[in-house]
């Protein structure tokens, strides 16, 4: 006895075959879009709240202007770089590490003409030739040699500079990014 199958469908099953085509079809852009949404940049509040930290460093910065240089410093009695660095980050709940060195592995690596107001700033310390990072400031604004920071100096305490002074543009060693980029630790 010979079995013969039946390769012909009824319309039942080929009309169920197109409606879940349909339905695939539909979670599949319904799936796309969700992915689109979240490869978008921070949204408007985001960015708001971003540029409300950073006005809330720069400004405490700005306030201890003039305060004196102390090494290992961290508050306002006297301040060293990063301990100046870690005292303005503080609120806004981002705790950097205790060193210029250490904070420059933290955050997102910038080019100079990313820099933007809150951006951190390195460079070598006393001599030119090292290599090793040991001074860090928080950017204020420009761009450039007329990029402003505002850092701890051994000899003038809280100042703001620029980076084309002879000083600082041959010891810059990079820039990093961490407010909107690393998240706040209370």
């Amino acid at each position: 006895m010979k079995t013969y199958f039946n390769f012909h469908s009824n319309n039942a099953d080929i009309s169920q075959i197109a409606g879940l085509r349909k339905l695939l079809f539909l979670a599949f852009f319904i799936a796309l879009g969700f992915y689109v949404q979240s490869c978008r940049s921070p949204s408007t509040s985001t960015a708001k709240r971003t540029n409300t930290q950073v006005e809330e460093i720069l400004k405490r910065a700005k306030n201890q202007i003039g305060t004196r240089y102390r090494a290992g410093g961290n508050n306002a009695s006297g301040f060293d770089c990063s301990g100046f660095v870690r005292y303005c980050f503080e609120p806004i709940g981002i705790k950097l590490p205790a060193s210029a060195a250490q904070q420059a592995e933290v955050g997102k690596k910038l080019y100079l003409s990313e820099a933007r107001k809150g951006d951190l700033i390195f460079f070598k310390g006393g001599d030119a030739k090292s290599k090793t990072v040991g001074h860090v400031g928080i950017v204020v604004g420009g761009e450039g040699d007329d990029l402003e920071f505002i850092h701890a100096s051994s000899s003038k305490g809280i100042m703001t500079s620029k980076l084309g002074e002879k000083y600082f543009k041959p010891r810059l060693t990079g820039l990093r990014r961490v407010v909107g980029v690393l998240v706040a630790i209370n």
